[in-house]
């Protein structure tokens, strides 16, 4: 699952991830391969994109987010991937976590599918 940073640096954006469907065998391995999404129940179907906000545009200090790792989990398994949240001056200065608006706080963690064994995605 590739998920994008916030559209926006301040003020509300938006965050967008791809959703694919896939198969779970009867062990719960999920196939690392999409299936057509008519196989996939339509009203399971996770959002594709959800509301962000790093703070507001007038406001001293902002929520800035790295770039996903890579998801710790291989072929098919569920697993979790992380990212840096840092609180930064309008200047782009690291400062402390408690000075900016912890209600605009992105996520640090998410959940995952491990990329096939082979394949460019999974993890050496």
């Amino acid at each position: 699952m590739t998920k994008t940073m916030c559209s926006e640096v301040c003020g509300p954006g938006r965050e967008t991830r791809e959703v694919t469907c896939h198969a779970v065998n009867n062990l719960g391995w999920v196939d690392p391969l999409p299936s057509p999404h008519s196989s996939c129940p339509a009203k399971t179907k996770p959002r594709a994109q959800r509301r962000c906000k790093l703070g507001d545009c007038g406001a001293p200090y902002l929520w800035r987010t790295k770039p996903w790792k890579s998801c710790q989990a291989v072929c098919g398994r569920r697993g979790r991937q992380r990212r840096t949240v840092l609180c930064v001056t309008r200047a782009g200065v690291r400062v402390a976590r408690h000075l900016c608006p912890r209600e605009d706080r992105p996520r640090r963690k998410q959940r995952c599918m491990g990329a096939p064994v082979g394949s460019p995605l999974a993890p050496r």
